[in-house]
């Protein structure tokens, strides 16, 4: 990898190759799908990881007392010998709340992050039990979204939070790492991104390759460095009058660093948008205009970055599992992915050692209005 640098020190170090235009179609897979739905009721998987063998999704149980309103419990399942095995999470009894996002750095050594009522919560794994590790006391309202590390004393959560429970409009960014021993709060410039400040948007997604080499990204086509020493806002290429949500930033060795999410101007459709960092600025991958489609989460395959997410069918109503397989050679075109049909929706997605082996999780429509869970993997990587 290459180290470059700009005006404002390193941003970024993770070397990428340019993009090419998309070509939309089908696209095959190499061999198919099997389905392999966890079996825990009604409930929706949020994130899935995997590492040392691994393999973890986590989301929320879903139930209705009175069959109007909806109530959710965390939830976390791990693949053991060919099936999902729930494993209970330590959360008070009738507690509501759901997990975010999950970090999984080896067979005994993974991380969870959300909320149960009001309040940021995480979670670890040591290969038997989930164990709550207290969040930092500065962070007492509000909601993890993402976590990210790269080894067991280097682990981040981003989220957003307010001053009070009784705010509903999250105003400030909830940042914290852990350094091996105990959860400490990062603290944010306030003035980042101009006179309101990067920190009072809505940060979903968060990166780390290293203690300095730190991504976060999220609304209002927010994306902020971290290189150890200082945290640079780095600007976004648009079009027009359109703005960009990210959902999530993920980095790999090899693919270098993306973001994903939808771009939206107003009074038209939303459409799907992936970032990659080519070292020096943010290269905007040419996706098919597919509108009322939305990239959630990517992961990184053994033949390139591959993004979930959903299409919206304004016609019916119902929503689509959505995927393509984005571009890093030169001369090679993204195409969207042939998927499992029976999805309604891709929340995340992960591989298996040396981006060989998939997994794909979500929801799909249950027989009520509560939606049921969705898993499905395929042994190879897809192919163009």
């Amino acid at each position: 990898m290459a180290v470059l640098l700009t005006g404002a020190g390193i941003v970024g170090t993770a070397q990428a190759r340019p993009l090419a235009r998309v070509e939309a179609g089908p696209l095959s897979w190499s061999s198919s799908w099997t389905a392999n739905h966890p079996d825990v009721g009604n409930a929706s998987l949020r994130s899935t990881a995997s590492a040392g063998g691994a393999t973890v999704a986590v989301g929320r149980t879903e139930w209705s007392p009175d069959g109007k309103e909806g109530m959710s419990a965390p939830l976390a399942v791990h693949m053991e010998n060919g099936s999902w095995k729930k494993r209970e999470l330590p959360v008070p009894a009738g507690a509501q709340g759901q997990m975010e996002d999950v970090a999984v750095i080896g067979a005994a050594d993974a991380w969870t992050a959300g909320s149960v009522g009001n309040a940021p919560y995480l979670a670890h794994w040591d290969g038997a039990t989930w164990t709550q590790v207290p969040a930092p006391a500065e962070h007492r309202f509000g909601s993890y979204l993402g976590v990210s590390a790269s080894g067991p004393d280097d682990v981040w959560v981003v989220g957003t939070g307010s001053e009070t429970e009784t705010v509903n409009e999250p105003n400030r960014v909830l940042l914290a790492r852990y350094d091996g021993k105990a959860w400490h709060t990062v603290p944010l410039p306030a003035d980042a991104a101009g006179p309101e400040g990067w920190d009072r948007n809505w940060m979903s997604g968060i990166s780390v390759l290293g203690p300095n080499d730190v991504w976060i990204a999220g609304t209002g086509h927010a994306t902020v460095h971290w290189d150890g020493r200082t945290w640079t806002t780095v600007p976004v290429p648009l079009a027009g009058d359109a703005e960009i949500w990210f959902e999530r930033v993920r980095s790999h060795p090899v693919h270098g660093t993306w973001a994903v999410g939808y771009a939206f101007t107003p009074g038209k459709p939303r459409t799907p948008v992936a970032l990659r960092w080519n070292g020096r600025a943010w290269e905007r991958a040419e996706l098919p205009e597919d509108d009322w489609a939305q990239l959630l989460d990517i992961t990184f395959t053994a033949r390139g970055p591959l993004g979930v997410g959903y299409w919206n069918n304004r016609e019916t109503g119902t929503h689509t599992g959505y995927g393509l397989l984005l571009p890093t050679w030169p001369g090679r075109r993204a195409k969207h992915l042939t998927l499992p049909g029976d999805s309604f929706l891709f929340s995340s997605a992960t591989t298996g050692p040396g981006g060989v082996g998939l997994w794909v999780v979500g929801v799909r429509a249950g027989e009520s209005w509560l939606l049921d869970p969705f898993a499905a993997t395929v042994p190879l990587p897809p192919t163009y």
